[in-house]
């Protein structure tokens, strides 16, 4: 015989319809004598305690009437069994919720009071039962009922979903749910109460899959800013654990929620939403463990092999990523194996580092198929396809630091930021931002003790792509779309943000493209860093302007564009300004290494400006590492350059490139093009006009004494190219820079 105590519900009734002998007994009348007479009389039964409180009324239930709450939930039902004869109770079964878990997993902070209020009196209740049952040797099933729904239940959070409603809150976007229709909780219950158990077993009810609330909001087309997000916790993950179902052999098809989503739909093959199952939940809940590494997709021979070359490089890989069935939901190399649709489900709430792609198997057609939905999901990837036997391809990626030495024949400065604490909880503005320089240097002061970053740049992709790298949900970082001309927009950042250094990294900086782009790149390099200089003396904030090698002994529009920035400041008097000269940057945009190695894979020629052509070449990490030490100089306004190390021959850098082809592939045959130098390029870069360089306190920083100029003359060129741009006399302002610098040229 089956026994209800509590509350009519329709699962209490779906129960009460498949026993044969069954009593109810409402918890919110008196109980009658004769009922538990009865019930004693009976032998061996089941006693179903549902509760006596409707979950439903919780929320409108005032703190004063909690003692009703409690009399129905807790006191009434302790009465009861204390008059039953415990010699003939078969088992007790308990309607606890799923909400008890999050207290065990100390998640009870993330719900508001009142529901705090239901979970705890639910887990007291657990308590109450546990040491009840096991005093009178009484078998107890805990079941941890998820969240139900069906068609009747107006108030459950599908059905709301399903109806489309104009106005309904959800506590957070990010929260995860396991929903499960009312018929497969009955019959997933029903088909435990006819086992046989241990004398105490918990039992979650639910599917297994948890939904995303946001994903369910998209799957329906309901707009999420017409939803009330509370947002008065974290994200919590709550999915019901079937590992039992295998154990007690059950058998158990729930049916999926999108179903019932889509009663009206016209269509036999209804859209998938992603869920998270149980195993996803573990690494959401290891949150620490997984945030900011490195995923590796690709379980195979190259995905080992690259495991082994990231980890050598300090790399925190902590998750592989691979779809084969046999592989997946088990470990590689002692690591999470979860499947690519997983992988952009747990995105959503872990910030990853990157993910690397390590299947040379794939087609261009797969290939671009990964690589769309990473750029949907904003997610920062790279691709490091070891060499095959057959194709021997030499990525740039492959090269390691080790072969940057091998080719400039230096080592690499050693970036060191634990004393630079003129940085903690201050703000600091990086005109172009998101190119390579900037993007590089963000990244670097990200890892200091820094309050704010503003990434200022006047291209929208490269912000998005810098938004990918860098992990686009951190808080320190604001990325602002504009112009360095634009003088009312950056004053309103430095006030609003209490900057308090600024790095311009703005220009224009491609030889070729600035000589077929005068006018343009006068107006950015010259009066968009003089727009730089006014606002940072206006506001006494500290400057960093980076400079280029090719100001020095200017030859072509970008080095006089450069140069004369570089004079700016004796016009302006700031005092607390400091210049830098880079070389080239190693696989910068716009670097001559990345094409080489392409032309080298292709079996192209691989062109070339000149045999005797030389230049500095330094690694973007550590030019940007300089650039932070120099804010550290005492001396200010004065024009610095880096350490380069010597001159390298381009040729040089290209037959070193060859070599390591050769060891892919011994019967590669190079093709070498000189192209000749095209307009306003050098054979021989210098640092300085005289070549001249004096060291300062900081080792690998040396400042140059380059020819100086009258201010008024400046001020009058200023004015000139100024009234050139509005003319359109890009001639006259070309003559007019060459005319000024010819003493230095």
């Amino acid at each position: 015989m089956d026994i209800f105590l509590g509350k009519e519900t329709h699962l209490s009734n779906l129960l009460k319809s498949k026993s044969k002998k069954q009593l109810f007994i409402s918890l919110r009348e008196k109980i009658e004598k004769k009922s538990i007479d009865y019930i004693n009389e009976r032998k061996k039964k089941n006693i179903f305690i549902i509760g006596g409180y409707p979950t439903k009324e919780l929320k409108n239930l005032e703190f004063n009437k909690f003692n009703q709450f409690f009399e129905l939930n807790f006191f009434k039902i302790f009465r009861i069994l204390s008059l039953l004869n415990k010699k003939k109770i078969n088992k007790i079964l308990y309607f606890s919720s799923a909400s008890v878990s999050s207290i065990e997993e100390g998640n009870i902070k993330k719900y508001n009071d009142k529901k705090k209020i239901y979970s705890l009196s639910k887990n007291v209740s657990e308590l109450f039962l546990i040491n009840f049952c096991k005093k009178n040797n009484i078998t107890l099933n805990i079941f941890r009922i998820h969240n139900l729904y069906h068609d009747l239940d107006e108030h459950s959070f599908i059905n709301i979903l399903r109806q489309k409603k104009n106005k309904f809150s959800v506590e957070n976007f990010d929260d995860v749910r396991d929903f499960i229709h009312i018929k497969d909780a009955s019959n997933l219950i029903k088909s435990i109460v006819n086992l046989k158990t241990k004398k105490l077993e918990y039992f979650d009810i639910g599917t297994g899959k948890g939904y995303r609330i946001e994903d369910l909001l998209s799957y329906l087309g309901i707009n999420k800013n017409k939803v009330n997000e509370i947002k008065i916790r974290s994200p919590l993950v709550s999915i019901a654990n079937l590992s039992y179902l295998s154990d007690k052999k059950i058998k158990y098809s729930p049916r999926p929620v999108e179903k019932f989503l889509n009663i009206n739909s016209k269509y036999k093959k209804i859209k998938k939403i992603r869920f998270i199952n149980a195993n996803l939940k573990k690494i959401i809940e290891n949150k620490a463990l997984f945030q900011n590494s490195t995923v590796i997709y690709g379980c195979g021979n190259a995905g080992k092999q690259i495991f082994n070359l990231l980890k050598n490089q300090n790399e925190e890989i902590k998750l592989f990523v691979d779809d084969d069935y046999n592989k997946n939901k088990t470990h590689f190399i002692s690591k999470p194996v979860v499947s690519f649709d997983d992988f952009l489900v747990l995105n959503k709430y872990l910030s990853f580092k990157k993910i690397v792609l390590a299947i040379p198997s794939l087609n261009k057609n797969q290939f671009n198929d990964i690589t769309i939905k990473l750029k949907k999901e904003s997610i920062y990837f790279e691709n490091v396809p070891l060499s095959k036997n057959k194709d021997q391809i030499l990525k740039i990626e492959d090269l390691s630091s080790s072969i940057f030495e091998n080719i400039l024949k230096r080592k690499e400065l050693f970036v060191d930021l634990s004393k630079f604490n003129f940085l903690n909880n201050k703000c600091v503005l990086i005109t172009g931002g998101a190119g390579s320089i900037g993007g590089n240097l963000s990244a670097l002061i990200l890892k200091t003790k820094v309050k704010k970053i503003i990434v200022y740049d006047n291209s929208e992709l490269n912000i998005y792509n810098l938004q990918s790298k860098l992990n686009f949900r951190d808080t320190k970082l604001d990325y602002i779309l504009g112009d360095i001309n634009d003088n009312s927009k950056l004053t309103s950042i430095v006030k609003k943000y209490s900057i308090s250094h600024i790095f311009h990294a703005a220009a224009n900086k491609h030889v070729n493209i600035t000589e077929k782009n005068p006018l343009e790149t006068i107006k950015n390099n010259i009066l968009g860093t003089l727009n730089v200089l006014k606002i940072s003396k206006l506001f006494k904030l500290h400057l960093t302007i980076i400079s280029t090698d090719k100001a020095a002994r200017p030859k072509s529009l970008l080095g006089y564009t450069k140069r004369f920035s570089e004079l700016l400041n004796i016009v302006i008097n700031h005092q607390k300004v400091n210049i830098l000269r880079f070389g080239n940057v190693i696989a910068s945009t716009g670097s001559a290494l990345p094409r080489w190695v392409s032309q080298v894979n292709n079996d192209e020629q691989i062109t070339i400006t000149s045999k005797k052509a030389e230049r500095f070449f330094m690694t973007i990490n550590e030019a940007c590492y300089l650039v932070l030490k120099t804010c550290k100089l005492k001396q200010k306004n004065k024009i610095y350059v880096l350490n380069m190390g010597k001159k390298i021959k381009i040729l040089k850098i290209v037959n070193e490139i060859i070599n390591l082809k050769k060891k892919l592939n011994p019967f590669y045959k190079p093709k070498i093009k000189y192209t000749g130098l095209q307009k306003g390029e050098k054979e021989v870069e210098v640092l300085s006009f005289n070549n001249k360089l004096k060291k300062t306190n900081i080792a690998n920083i040396y400042s140059v004494n380059e020819p100086i100029y009258n201010r008024k003359v400046i001020n009058n060129t200023i004015q000139n190219l100024e009234n050139f741009i509005a003319g359109g006399s890009d001639k006259k302002a070309i003559k007019l820079l060459k005319i000024f610098f010819k003493a230095e040229t």
